[in-house]
C-alpha cells in the first residue's frame, strides 16, 4: 500500500466511526424511559380494571 492508499483508507475508517457514534449518541439521548410512581401505576390498574 502506498501512502494514498493508507490516507484514503484512514479517512474511509474515520467516516465509518463518525457514522456509528451519531448514531450511538442519538440513541442515548432520545427520549428516556419514563419510571412511573407507585401512585402512578395504581392509578392506572385502577383505569384497566375499570
Amino acid at each position: 500500500m502506498n501512502e494514498k492508499d493508507v490516507v484514503n483508507l484512514y479517512r474511509s475508517l474515520m467516516r465509518c466511526r463518525d457514522g456509528f457514534m451519531k448514531g450511538r449518541v442519538r440513541r442515548d439521548e432520545g427520549h428516556p424511559v419514563k419510571r412511573m410512581s407507585e401512585r402512578d401505576r395504581e392509578v392506572m390498574e385502577c383505569f384497566r380494571n375499570r
